[in-house]
């Protein structure tokens, strides 16, 4: 959760549209859900939902160490 804060401060943006904008959009990953605070905020402590299948692109993402065939994620 700390990084959450620590992500959402230096862009500007909440933690759920950081990972949409940079990370699902350019997976192709759309189906998901996010478990938030009654602030409103994206609890990242395993609140989040996401298809198998999306998981695995994820889980491959991790493998190769954050290097997608044409963006570097990480």
């Amino acid at each position: 959760m700390i990084l959450s804060g620590v992500i959402s401060k230096a862009s500007g943006m909440t933690i759920m549209a950081f990972a949409e904008q940079y990370l699902f959009k350019p997976m192709g990953i759309i189906d998901y859900k996010w478990t938030v605070d009654p602030a409103g905020h994206g609890m990242t402590g395993g609140s989040f939902y996401i298809r198998p299948a999306d998981m695995v692109k994820l889980g491959q993402l991790v493998r190769v160490m954050g290097f997608g065939r044409k963006t570097a994620y990480f």
